[in-house]
């Protein structure tokens, strides 16, 4: 998994290293889908084992509704939207 970002006035993005702590499945795990999806599933294990609360939830997938939503009325508007 590459994650590649960038700040203000950048030429260019760049690489963002992902720290291991992130990663909680096999290294014999396939990039891409596979990875994706194992992931999540050991994520969802881990919740449920030690009573934590489970990502992603309804509450996350608000905060993703609205950062789409912002992102669209950027495009729209050109204007800067504050989250």
């Amino acid at each position: 998994v590459h994650l590649y970002g960038g700040k203000q006035g950048d030429e260019s993005l760049k690489e963002i290293e992902i720290d291991n702590s992130y990663v909680t499945v096999p290294a014999t795990v396939p990039e891409g889908p596979a990875f994706n999806i194992a992931q999540l599933w050991q994520r969802f294990a881990d919740g449920v084992s030690s009573g934590e609360r489970i990502e992603p939830d309804f509450q996350s997938a608000v905060k993703r509704h609205e950062l789409l939503d912002a992102i669209q009325n950027a495009s729209d508007t050109g204007s800067v939207q504050y989250l």
